[in-house]
């Protein structure tokens, strides 16, 4: 195959992959806020609330946040694969050009958003201080509410225990991502580990 049509090649896969990338940032920073802001109304409603509804309302709110970040989380991880293989690409395409011309996933991106950019760094701190507003209102409120007897109180250390495990389960992933995206890049070990696998797998 020549040098031209692998070119061709690599800016298609470019193209697509960082379009896909761009409808997925845009996707998710719409919905998430829209997600997070319905839940808090939804709190603040159920905690001024004291019939049956409001308390159906604060259980409902800590899974529906947790699902909501297990999406965020989702798509956080394939954004980071997909940096990481773009920059990869960028790189082999640079190559072939003998010249820097596609930077955008690789130095761009690895110096100005990973890196000397402390809105990016710290713009999850306000909405995860929101959600734990919202959490302590639902556990305040479901405490008061079963508190009264035995079997409510064990109702109500068994669901918050699920909801914790869930939590953790979901947050993880959001450390990982960087070492993701680092380690997508290295496509030659990416290639040899999946290889070892399939071998494996048969």
């Amino acid at each position: 195959m020549s040098k031209k049509t692998v070119l061709e090649h690599q800016l298609e896969e470019w193209k697509y992959l960082n379009g896909y990338i761009n409808s997925i940032d845009t996707g998710y920073q719409q919905s998430f806020t829209i997600i997070i802001a319905i839940f808090s109304v939804a709190a603040a409603l159920g905690a001024n609330s004291n019939n049956s509804v409001g308390t159906i309302i604060m259980f409902i709110v800590p899974p529906g946040i947790i699902a909501t970040f297990a999406y965020l989380s989702y798509q956080f991880r394939i954004v980071a694969i997909l940096r990481g293989h773009l920059a990869a690409l960028e790189i082999k395409m640079n190559n072939h050009l003998h010249e820097d011309v596609h930077i955008w996933n690789s130095a761009l991106v690895e110096m100005y958003m990973a890196r000397n950019n402390s809105i990016n760094k710290w713009m999850m701190f306000p909405i995860a201080v929101l959600v734990i507003v919202i959490i302590i209102v639902c556990v305040i409120y479901s405490w008061n509410i079963m508190s009264a007897s035995l079997m409510y109180r064990i109702i109500f250390f068994c669901y918050w225990g699920v909801m914790l495990g869930l939590a953790v389960l979901v947050t993880i992933p959001f450390f990982q991502n960087e070492r993701i995206r680092h380690l997508t890049f290295k496509e030659e070990k990416v290639l040899s580990s999946y290889k070892k696998l399939f071998t494996n797998d048969k």
